[in-house]
């Protein structure tokens, strides 16, 4: 597979939940986030990414009327928020 780095990266969900950076020779580096909230610490991962893979539970509207209360509360990602961050 030409995998030449897999790196685990802390993400804003549960206590122990990982993302996955990778570093591979045909590709470049691949992101994978997993369950998260919005997190600088896979945004700065993801700064270099060619391809990013990250969750997004549920539409921007599901946020409403609760000004992302939802969102951080359940830990998860908009598809928006996805969007911003790619």
């Amino acid at each position: 597979m030409g995998i030449e780095k897999m790196l685990a990266i802390e993400v804003d969900h549960c206590p122990s939940s990982y993302g996955c950076f990778l570093t591979v020779t045909d590709y470049g580096n691949i992101i994978y986030s997993g369950d998260t909230r919005v997190c600088i610490n896979l945004e700065n991962y993801a700064q270099n990414a060619k391809i990013l893979i990250h969750e997004a539970t549920h539409p921007e509207d599901w946020t409403q009327p609760f000004e992302g209360f939802l969102s951080n509360y359940y830990k998860h990602t908009s598809a928006r928020e996805a969007i911003e961050i790619g």
